[in-house]
């Protein structure tokens, strides 16, 4: 399992595994706020640069769910390769990468959803 913190420190989330969320803890209280319902045996998450998006690894369910940190809400799933369980994105918003225990693959949201609004257009096509 994985956890991260917002830039500003005021909050934490972590992937729960069998749980199936993404649990945000508010730091100054040390309480568990919400419980954010994501694909199957969330692992590994990353924020997005601009803070304003979650992506977790769910392994089982062979997606990465994207999560709108401002209504702590899964808004999407990318199809991943397959089984992913961990989940980077690079600092310039062009990639979101997944991997398993064999390879690394750059994923791609599909036109026809809103998975990353402003950025679903410029990640990139093609699995490595």
């Amino acid at each position: 399992m994985c956890v991260k913190a917002a830039a500003d420190g005021k909050k934490v989330y972590f992937s729960t595994g069998r749980a199936g969320t993404v649990d945000v803890l508010d730091s100054s209280t040390e309480e568990v706020t919400k419980a954010i319902k994501v694909g199957t045996r969330p692992w590994g998450i990353a924020i997005s640069p601009d803070g304003g998006f979650l992506f977790a690894a769910n392994g089982p369910s062979d997606d990465v769910s994207v999560v709108d940190l401002n209504s702590e809400k899964e808004i999407a799933r990318i199809k991943s390769a397959g089984s992913p369980w961990g989940i980077a994105i690079s600092p310039n918003n062009e990639r979101l990468l997944d991997c398993d225990a064999l390879r690394v693959s750059r994923l791609k949201c599909p036109r026809s959803q809103h998975c990353w609004p402003g950025q679903f257009d410029r990640l990139l096509i093609n699995r490595i």
